[in-house]
């Protein structure tokens, strides 16, 4: 059984090579078919409006203010509801604690891995970063994970069913699996987790999702993004250019910054802002943190 789940577990991460959750089916057409159900919600035929510009009356949201609005409302749309033709397939490599946040969108369901058949001998673990620029804080977590393991696979030797002796595996374990859903539902998980104030790792997977179906579909994905990107370009806390230029210009005013963001940013989250302005140069912003 060991054989054969390192076998999986290799083969699996062969296939992603260095991205956190790669993009293995989609629609070539689902640009087409979206503006096509556009055009029967609008009643009007594609000599009326092109595909190119139904799709835009969706998915900008300067046109369309559902994408501008704080709460998940989109499903009460008939025109929002069109995303649902279009359907992405992932397959991605998480932790149980990503895994654990990804749960929380169950409008993407994925093929979830039974642990106790999946298990391996060898410890198989996500290493924060951060463990990584601390030499002594690195063979602490190294000698636990290790420990972790030993036990498991000492219990099993024991006679313990694999399905309790799992449980003592910590939540950095690696979990592999396949994950579906619809544009409108990814949506919503991608604003809420390529937001700077997302876990790490629930976050990498995302802008690594939505920059791989900008990729094949440019017109579906344009203002895919985190909140403050959607709503700016929906015309949500805009400034003049000169006092963006004055805030912008002076990183280390902490006032005017804060003024930015509770009174005229684009970002929903108010005081849980994360200090950046991400929204004027998505996705090239680099996460500090």
């Amino acid at each position: 059984m060991y054989e054969a789940n390192e076998q999986f577990r290799e083969s699996f991460d062969a296939e992603l090579g260095d991205r956190w959750s790669k993009l293995v089916m989609f629609d070539p057409r689902a640009e087409h078919i979206v503006a096509d159900s556009v055009r029967e919600v609008m009643g009007v035929g594609a000599s009326v409006i092109g595909d190119d510009e139904a799709i835009d009356w969706v998915v900008n949201p300067a046109k369309n203010k559902y994408m501008n609005d704080a709460l998940n409302s989109w499903n009460m749309s008939p025109l929002m509801r069109t995303l649902n033709h279009a359907q992405y397939t992932f397959k991605k490599r998480m932790t149980h604690t990503g895994d654990s946040q990804e749960q929380r969108h169950r409008m993407t369901p994925g093929s979830k891995p039974l642990l106790r058949l999946t298990h391996t001998l060898r410890p198989d673990y996500m290493t924060p970063p951060v463990f990584e620029k601390n030499e002594e804080a690195m063979k602490v977590y190294t000698d636990v994970m290790n420990e972790m393991w030993s036990a498991k696979n000492k219990l099993i030797e024991m006679g313990v069913p694999a399905e309790f002796a799992c449980y003592i595996l910590p939540n950095a374990v690696m979990l592999r699996y396949t994950q579906s859903g619809s544009l409108l539902h990814f949506m919503h998980k991608w604003r809420l987790r390529s937001c700077f104030l997302a876990q790490l790792e629930i976050y990498n997977c995302s802008v690594d999702e939505l920059m791989q179906v900008k990729e094949v579909h440019p017109l579906l994905g344009k203002y895919l993004g985190p909140p403050c990107f959607t709503r700016y370009q929906g015309g949500v806390g805009h400034v003049s250019s000169d006092r963006m230029k004055m805030i912008m210009g002076d990183s280390t005013n902490t006032h005017k910054s804060l003024d930015l963001a509770t009174t005229e940013g684009p970002c929903p989250e108010g005081p849980r802002w994360c200090g950046i302005n991400v929204w004027m140069n998505f996705p090239k912003t680099k996460r500090p943190f």
